[in-house]
């Protein structure tokens, strides 16, 4: 199968419904909607195969045929990522996921106090994952000097740390945004930018990453403006439909945002 160069990645929205219910979530859909599966592989047969795919809800971990969406996805992408809040980790739920695919797992996390709680599924999480890191969507439980401490932590325990600003600029207090915060504010050292606002810091010797915001759809493919804006194939369940097992694709985040009633991070 031809490797499709025109776009990145798959973003896979197995569920809208969640075990959690966060105040700076980006998805304020929370109905009980699943993604299709025949439906999904249908699309992912007429795109074709990508470098990687996100599988994200809603939290994923909660359905309980969730392996079988990994193996469907493995044949399409070269690396898989999910992203779960964690709390439906089990050693033996992981090692299944790593069998079928799971290279990448990003934790949300927003607190020191979130991160104690879950540390024991977090390491089961490190001792079979290939990639792991916490993605932190700063809130006002992470600003300043606690999501200074909150880095410092995770790093400690030799997880990677990635910095989501698409999810958080609305709680930077003393700076314009994260980008600043983390220079200026904690005195992280910048390394590098990948230019398509994905930038590596490095704190007391270790590496930790910034996500910036998620880009405009008006800027020109392959800029740093457009970020990965319109390099993904975006698989979600139809909000728009009353029925249970939906299916819908967008090209463009931001329509997707809309779509699902958030009109602040779009």
């Amino acid at each position: 199968m031809l490797h499709n160069h025109r776009v990145f990645r798959y973003r896979i929205i197995t569920n809208f419904h969640c075990n959690q219910n966060c105040y700076f979530c980006f998805q304020p859909e929370k109905r009980e909607k699943i993604l299709d599966i025949e439906k999904m592989e249908d699309t992912m047969k007429k795109v074709g195969m990508l470098e990687r795919a996100t599988i994200m809800g809603g939290e994923s971990l909660l359905l309980p045929n969730i392996v079988d969406y990994f193996k469907v996805v493995h044949k399409y992408v070269n690396t898989i990522c999910l992203v779960t809040n964690g709390t439906k980790l089990t050693e033996d739920l992981t090692k299944a996921l790593v069998e079928n695919g799971l290279e990448e797992m990003a934790i949300s996390i927003s607190s020191k106090e979130q991160y104690k709680a879950r540390r024991e599924q977090i390491l089961i999480a490190k001792k079979y994952v290939p990639n792991l890191r916490i993605n932190l969507p700063k809130s006002w439980e992470s600003t300043g000097k606690k999501l200074y401490e909150l880095v410092d932590m995770i790093l400690a325990d030799d997880i990677g740390v990635v910095v989501c600003e698409d999810l958080m600029g609305r709680y930077n207090l003393n700076y314009k945004d994260s980008y600043e915060d983390l220079l200026y504010g904690m005195g992280a050292k910048l390394l590098r930018s990948d230019g398509h606002n994905f930038f590596t810091f490095e704190w007391k010797g270790k590496e930790f990453g910034l996500f910036g915001y998620h880009g405009d759809k008006n800027a020109s493919a392959d800029t740093e403006e457009a970020g990965y804006e319109k390099t993904d194939i975006i698989i979600t369940p139809n909000c728009h439909s009353d029925e249970r097992y939906s299916h819908k694709v967008y090209s463009v985040w931001e329509d997707y945002c809309h779509d699902i009633g958030n009109h602040d991070l779009a």
